[in-house]
């Protein structure tokens, strides 16, 4: 039985690349994103299935629970960042493929997404360019613009959720590798992040005590 696609890879690039030439980067294909995600916490509803599915964008050529290596991942070389591409077909890198993840819940602190929904549209820009809350002083949680309109929200919205938590630590062990395969150095160490502001688990929130805001 031949089942048609109604929106398929290429109808997605070409609404995708028109939103963003009119200013509009946060969008799902049948419905805005961010409103699906505040209404259901679930993205399937902003896309037609077709758009969730891999083995529908590469007509069948890889399905979950395949393994990309350098054999077929020209199948999804337009889903990689050029280093990743790179990686697999020069590298030996690999990557198994698994199921779209759709609930927004699992994809970031639950606490994260819920300050996102409780403050959205709450943020704008002050004179200096900072972003803040409706009172003036620093935000105070979430992603600040779930739904950019603009370069600049991205932006901000990108750097105000590099941890997404009020405190972490990373564990890091790193080799740099010289051409020919010798270890020309060896790491390991931490990376600590602690947010000042937007805090959204710890207390006192939104904000580190004792700071002037």
């Amino acid at each position: 039985m031949t089942r048609l696609i109604r929106f398929d890879r290429n109808f997605s690039r070409r609404k995708f690349l028109a939103d963003a030439a009119r200013g509009v980067l946060g969008t799902g294909v049948i419905a805005p994103l961010s409103k699906t995600i505040a209404a259901t916490g679930d993205i399937s509803k902003a896309y037609p299935d077709e758009l969730l599915s891999i083995e529908a964008y590469t007509k069948g050529r890889i399905k979950n629970g395949d393994i990309i290596t350098a054999q077929n991942v020209e199948h999804v070389k337009n889903l990689l960042e050029p280093i990743r591409y790179d990686q697999i077909l020069n590298n030996g890198r690999r990557l198994k493929v698994v199921k779209t993840t759709t609930d927004v819940m699992r994809t970031s602190p639950w606490e994260y997404v819920e300050a996102t929904l409780a403050n959205a549209g709450k943020a704008r820009f002050d004179a200096s360019g900072n972003v803040v809350a409706p009172d003036g002083r620093p935000w105070i949680g979430g992603n600040p613009f779930p739904n950019p309109k603009s370069g600049i929200e991205l932006f901000a919205a990108q750097t105000l959720s590099w941890g997404r938590h009020d405190a972490s630590f990373y564990a890091m062990s790193l080799k740099e590798i010289e051409a020919d395969g010798r270890i020309k150095f060896d790491y390991t160490g931490g990376w600590a992040e602690l947010s000042p502001i937007g805090r959204v688990v710890m207390e006192p929130k939104p904000y580190w005590p004792g700071m002037l805001y």
